[in-house]
Parts: structure tokens; sequence; C-alpha cells
């Protein structure tokens, strides 16, 4: 379960997981985005995930669980659910993918104005900024979200964190934990359809 933000990584972890035989889930599960059919489980007593039938045959990787798309579907679990969901799934990996704040700040202002929705949509994660600090805002969150993430994991050795910086990890720290079949190179992914080459050693 990646619990970073979008546009950082996570159309490609999308596709590492997919190259890796998983069944993965990007934004949506058939039809829904993931933040609604969650909050639906909850709603229903159930528990978060419970909206993914089980025994599945293949792992699952959700890749992006936020939704920004206009006030009464904007969901950013990851963030406001972290203290339940590993609570409720204690044996998942979790995947703090990690990018510089600055870098992130402009993506999101190239994104669909992405930064303007996430502060009109989803004010509640900016508790503390002035209105007409959006860009102080989103570094400010984002190196927040990093460091409460970490201190997250670190207060429970239970369970199991896997950080991955985009711009400086390589491939091999995912590796770690995950068998990669011969992957050698993290599959870049661009949303836009930008795709760079991925090394894969059948050696």
């Amino acid at each position: 379960i990646l619990i970073g933000f979008p546009k950082s990584g996570t159309s490609s972890f999308q596709r590492l997981f997919t190259m890796l035989g998983m069944e993965t889930h990007h934004l949506y599960y058939r039809g829904k985005t993931i933040g609604q059919a969650m909050n639906e489980c909850h709603e229903q007593g159930r528990q978060r995930l419970d909206f993914i039938p089980s025994p599945r045959r293949k792992p699952i990787g959700l890749t992006q669980t936020d939704c920004c798309v206009h006030p009464e579907a904007s969901f950013w679990p990851q963030i406001t659910l972290l203290e339940e969901l590993t609570r409720q799934y204690p044996g998942s990996l979790y995947i703090l993918n990690t990018r510089d704040p600055q870098r992130l700040l402009e993506s999101f202002r190239t994104w669909n104005d992405y930064l303007g929705r996430i502060f009109l949509y989803t004010p509640e994660l900016f508790p503390d900024i002035p209105g007409d600090s959006q860009a102080l805002g989103c570094v400010r969150v984002a190196a927040r979200r990093h460091r409460t993430g970490r201190l997250h994991f670190a207060e429970r050795p239970q369970l199991t964190l896997l950080e991955f910086d985009i711009a400086r990890d390589s491939v091999y720290r995912i590796g770690e934990l995950i068998d990669l079949q011969g992957i050698t190179e993290f599959p870049w992914v661009n949303p836009r359809g930008d795709r760079r080459s991925t090394r894969i050693n059948h050696g």
C-alpha cells in the first residue's frame, strides 16, 4: 500500500507491481474511486478494504488511494486513515513514496491545477496555512507528511515500512522486501504517456 503523495511515482509503482504479476489498483476499483469504496465499507461497519473480495490468488497492490475530483469526492486515506489502515492490516507492506517537496510543488502546479484543487476541496489538510499561501502550504504539508509517516512506523516496529525516494533510490531498495524477478531498473512512467525503458535480466 503506497502512503505517499500523488505525483511521487505512483503510476510507476503500478507498472512495477503489474510486471511482477500482482493485482494492482490505481485510483479506481470497479468504477469507484478507492477512497469512496473505503468510505462505503466504513459506513457499513466493515474494514476499509473489504471492497476487495478475498481470498485473492495474487498479491494486491494499491498504488493511489487518494482522489481530488470535487468537494464530495476528495479523499486522502493514506494520510487521514493511516492509523486505522495499519491497525486493520498490520501484515501489509507499506511504502512511503517520497519526493523533494519543491519538485512535488512544481508537478502539482502543472497537473490540471492540482495544487488549487487540493486547497479548495480538502482544506482540512492545511489547517494552519493561509489561503493565499498555497505554494508554502504544499511544501510544508509534504515535508510534514514524510516526517509523520516515518514516526508512525518507528513507533510501531511490528509493522513493515519501505521508504522510497523516487529521485534518489534504485529499484534494488524495493528488492530488499519484494522479489523483483530480474527487474534491474525502476519502470518510470509519465501518466501523460512518456515511459522510460525497463531492464529485465533473464539470466
